[in-house]
């Protein structure tokens, strides 16, 4: 993997907070809306605040009227899903019952959807979620602030926590980045967003030939658009970790068409790149993990064992060797 020099602290990203995930410290995010974005009522939510926004919709604080409950709520136009084609709406609907089925810490929960009319006279479709108070992985990037091995493993061992019950009920997530994994405070790191999940039984309704994912974390038969199995997530989160350590994108290319011959061609890794505190066994794990052959990838559950067994080693102190034995200490009087 062709890699260059440390990167410059990347600018925020434009939605303010994730999916489901209050702004820093618990707070309300001040968002500027345009005429029309200011809404009371979803469905039978009543809006209390603004957590943030994205290029498909707001994110809402919001309180259910019937028991009080406070979530936090994502709004989408229905023209992004394109509900106008019964293929997309039947995969949309099945997506969205597979989802809500799931229930795991190291998930973020949905708890509710449907459909409501804007003030501004267009559809949109909205998703409930838990609200999460904590920080997203990427602003810890965009600060310049690299992880220690040891911190990048219990990232790593939380999300195949994740993985594994996802592979379990045939769920993939397909889009693993940095932005969407969320450290919360109460020490839990929650994968979130799950616009382009796919449960392995809408094989069949998903067109063919369709690339899905986010450019520096999509794997080699993803680029492709091949069959995709557990694999491509285990290579996505090889690549945060990578990011997480050196503060680098696995790959560095000109321009996009570079990039994908790249991961395509699954360049070896350069020696150069070094991480922060670096094991050996921590650079093995992930180099592995980015390996452009699915088949020789560590499954979920192997990853999951392996960085729990390196956070152990980590964490456990070196034992020294006991110190060679000294001849008693003798005083002269004078």
């Amino acid at each position: 993997m062709a890699s260059g020099p440390s990167r410059a602290p990347r600018s925020a990203p434009r939605e303010a907070t994730q999916l489901g995930a209050l702004s820093e410290g618990g707070r309300l995010a001040q968002i500027s809306l345009g005429p029309g974005e200011k809404v009371e009522a979803v469905g039978p939510y009543t809006v209390q605040g603004i957590l943030g926004r994205g290029g498909m919709g707001i994110v809402y604080e919001v309180r259910r009227d019937d028991s009080g409950q406070v979530y936090a709520l994502k709004t989408i136009e229905a023209r992004f899903l394109s509900l106008e084609d019964a293929n997309a709406t039947k995969r949309f609907h099945h997506e969205i019952t597979v989802m809500a089925r799931l229930e795991h810490p190291n998930v973020v929960r949905l708890f509710d959807h449907g459909f409501a009319h804007h003030p501004m006279g267009y559809d949109m479709a909205y998703f409930v979620m838990e609200r999460l108070v904590g920080q997203g992985l990427e602003k810890r990037l965009a600060a310049g602030r690299a992880f220690t091995p040891g911190e990048a493993l219990r990232c790593a061992q939380d999300v195949t926590a994740a993985l594994v019950y996802l592979e379990s009920h045939g769920v993939l997530h397909r889009d693993i980045k940095p932005a969407n994994l969320f450290a919360c405070d109460d020490g839990r790191v929650v994968l979130m967003d799950f616009g382009l999940a796919r449960s392995a039984e809408l094989t069949r309704l998903t067109r063919a030939g369709h690339v899905i994912g986010t450019l520096p974390y999509m794997s080699p038969e993803a680029l492709r658009a091949e069959e995709t199995s557990s694999a491509v997530d285990v290579y996505a989160l090889g690549a945060v970790l990578f990011e997480l350590l050196s503060l680098q994108y696995p790959f560095k290319a000109k321009d996009p068409n570079e990039l994908v011959r790249q991961i395509k061609r699954g360049v070896t890794w350069p020696e150069e790149v070094r991480f922060v505190g670096e094991e050996v066994e921590v650079r093995e794990l992930i180099s592995q993990m980015l390996h452009a052959d699915p088949a020789v990838r560590p499954s979920p559950k192997e990853v999951a064992a392996r960085a729990s067994a390196l956070a152990r080693a980590s964490a456990s102190p070196t034992p020294r060797p006991a110190p060679p034995p000294q001849a008693p200490i003798t005083q002269s009087m004078v």
